[in-house]
């Protein structure tokens, strides 16, 4: 007849990996160089806990909601008013926060469920590397929006430093709050348009 078990609490989370689980704790790595213009791999979700009984002959059929994202995600929308400009490719967005940890090795306690938080344990950065692969690097162009999403930890910054790479140019662009800003996981963080104009873009 098999293992029966009137009750048993489930966990689940995405995406999933089977390495460096211990017990309830996940133990995993927030990437310091992530793909552009979004890096689904290191959008961790986090499911509902649910209570279920357990047969081994029968098993339970489940349906998570993945409601929670473990980490917040800041967005950044590029343009160029420059006709110099208009033929680079970008090749790389870099964000940079000087008073805040955006990335490292983190753990989480699916446990908590929904509730659940990392902590930051190690290798830490307080910055983020968008990378463009070299087949898909979009051209500037001329009044054309690009939108890029970093995937970080919570935190509160008060100044933010943006470097844009492109095949031929590197630029820099620095703002800095009256007040410092939550950035609030679980959800999408605009930040102010950048123009490459603003950038200073000079010639590599």
């Amino acid at each position: 007849t098999g293992t029966s078990i009137e009750s048993l609490e489930y966990y689940a989370y995405y995406p999933y990996t089977s390495s460096n689980i211990t017990g309830t704790v996940i133990s995993s790595s927030l990437n310091t160089v992530q793909s552009a213009p979004f890096d689904s791999s290191q959008d961790v979700m986090v499911s509902d806990i649910l209570n279920s009984s357990y047969n081994e002959t029968t098993p339970a059929s489940l349906h998570f909601s993945f409601k929670q994202h473990l980490f917040a995600v800041i967005r950044i929308d590029i343009t160029n008013t420059i006709d110099s400009l208009k033929d680079d490719k970008i090749e790389s967005v870099i964000i940079k926060a000087d008073d805040a940890t955006l990335t490292g090795d983190y753990n989480f306690d699916i446990a908590d469920g929904q509730n659940a938080v990392p902590s930051f344990i190690s290798n830490t950065s307080n910055k983020v590397t968008l990378l463009y692969p070299n087949d898909a690097q979009p051209v500037v162009g001329l009044n054309s929006p690009h939108t890029i999403y970093a995937i970080v930890n919570e935190c509160t910054i008060s100044k933010i430093t943006v470097t844009i790479n492109t095949n031929n140019h590197l630029g820099q662009v620095a703002s800095t709050f009256a007040l410092p800003i939550n950035i609030e996981r679980s959800a999408v963080n605009r930040m102010k348009s950048i123009d490459l104009a603003d950038a200073k873009m000079k010639r590599k």
